[in-house]
């Protein structure tokens, strides 16, 4: 039986024409998000989500927009942590390790990615994905969204205030 060809037109189409005055950007790969992701012992499920969330626009945009940072989540964490005297293990933040991937997939570096902390991150989150067992990719998502919305939901978490605009004209 022989193969047909298929028009690539059809899978991929010609985009739209730019409106009057729109610019063409020519962005380089690097920034792209290309970065594959290494299987850490039957964990495509997780990959697969992981990639389509790196490459869903909104999210892409919430994270690459410094809407959760990291390095200050962490700092305020800690701080949070020597006020009330406590000196538990910290509980590795969801929004954190999305904010640490986003990060690493458009770094320009195409070496792929081990998201080890990542996955320790969510087996502290949901005790369910604890371990290298096989999961359904559905279920790893539900539980991905909760624990990131759990995890932005806290005070150490949120994105600072926007900074207020000093006033055009001061008063007498």
């Amino acid at each position: 039986m022989a193969l047909e060809r298929v028009d690539v037109d059809v899978l991929m189409p010609t985009p739209p024409p730019l409106p009057e005055g729109g610019v063409q950007l020519k962005l380089p790969l690097s920034l792209l998000g290309l970065r594959g992701l290494n299987n850490l012992g039957q964990t495509c499920f997780m990959n697969c989500i992981l990639q389509i969330l790196v490459h869903c626009p909104p999210v892409a945009r919430f994270f690459l927009s410094d809407r959760h940072n990291r390095h200050v989540c962490q700092m305020r964490r800690r701080q949070a942590q020597s006020d009330s005297g406590g000196d538990g293990p910290l509980k590795p933040c969801l929004g954190c390790e999305m904010d640490a991937i986003f990060a690493a997939c458009f770094s320009g570096t195409q070496a792929p990615l081990s998201p080890h902390t990542f996955i320790h991150a969510m087996w502290c989150s949901s005790e369910h994905f604890a371990g290298y067992e096989q999961h359904d990719a559905h279920e790893f998502l539900v539980a991905l969204l909760a624990g990131i919305y759990s995890a932005m939901r806290q005070p150490s978490c949120l994105p600072p205030p926007p900074p207020v605009p000093a006033p055009l004209h001061p008063g007498p």
